[in-house]
């Protein structure tokens, strides 16, 4: 997946697509070599840490192969400039690890620092790209001091995976970080949580928590923000997969701890 540019289109007269990719140019959807849709014609929906998701409001036939994007929205650089680069198994040479780091975060006064380091390997003897295992290991700097671990994750991974810097809390004390990891259109988080006061971190897996409570809609999960409180803030936009009956289902506060899920109130997004 994390090399496919392609992405399919469902039902008339809106066409949706799950683009996967980080380039930073206009956006050109080619069909049978001519332009099917222009960046004017497309807007984006909403981002996943794997890429963006566009309708387009355009009359396509239907279409019995993949629709090649060979670019992307301008917008996708700008909002995912604390995430790595993705990086699947198959990529990684027998034998050998790929690093990936995020780019160094920093609230506005500098008073909180951090990082996230993403490590896959490979055994020389995993001939189908099937048996790597990442490493995660997140780095925060609190006050000006060197930069401290204070999570580490490992586990086997055959998908994509990468990780990203949500961003720190309204009261800055909790800092909050995904590793995450994707296949196909679907991303799976794992919500880290710091708290700069007690030096404790939660880290918990975000399962079904949430879609077990929705409709069977193939919903999308974003990872959005962090409460006060440390609950990590979790968006389910409308589904992307049907015209009608799968509304977006708001902004849900999934507690690290308990691993429960609650949808929050209008209002309370604003904690964002």
């Amino acid at each position: 997946m994390g090399n496919s540019w392609a992405s399919d289109f469902f039902s008339s007269p809106l066409r949706y697509g799950h683009i996967f990719g980080r380039e930073n140019v206009d956006l050109e959807i080619l069909r049978d070599g001519n332009a099917a849709a222009t960046r004017s014609e497309c807007n984006c929906l909403f981002r996943t840490v794997t890429g963006i998701t566009l309708q387009c409001s355009i009359e396509l036939p239907p279409v019995k192969t993949a629709l090649f994007i060979l670019a992307f929205c301008s917008v996708l650089l700008a909002e995912q400039t604390n995430s790595t680069e993705p990086v699947e198994c198959s990529e990684v040479p027998k034998g050998k690890a790929v690093t990936r780091q995020t780019p160094r975060f920093s609230t506005d006064s500098g008073s909180i620092r951090a990082y996230v380091l993403v490590r896959l390997s490979r055994p020389e003897d995993d001939l189908d790209a099937r048996s790597c295992t990442v490493l995660y290991s997140f780095f925060v700097s609190d006050q000006g001091k060197t930069f401290v671990l204070v999570k580490k994750h490992s586990q086997l991974e055959e998908n994509l995976v990468g990780a990203q810097i949500v961003g720190v809390s309204k009261n800055q004390r909790i800092l909050a970080a995904d590793f995450w990891w994707a296949a196909g259109d679907y991303t799976g988080h794992r919500p880290v949580v710091y708290n700069r006061r007690t030096k404790a971190v939660a880290f918990r897996a975000l399962d079904d928590q949430i879609t077990k409570q929705l409709p069977s809609c193939d919903y999308f999960e974003d990872f959005v923000g962090i409460t006060d409180q440390g609950e990590a803030l979790i968006e389910v936009p409308k589904s992307i997969y049907v015209d009608t009956g799968c509304p977006a289902q708001g902004v849900w506060a999934f507690d690290l701890r308990s691993g429960k899920a609650t949808r929050l109130a209008k209002t309370s997004s604003s904690e964002r």
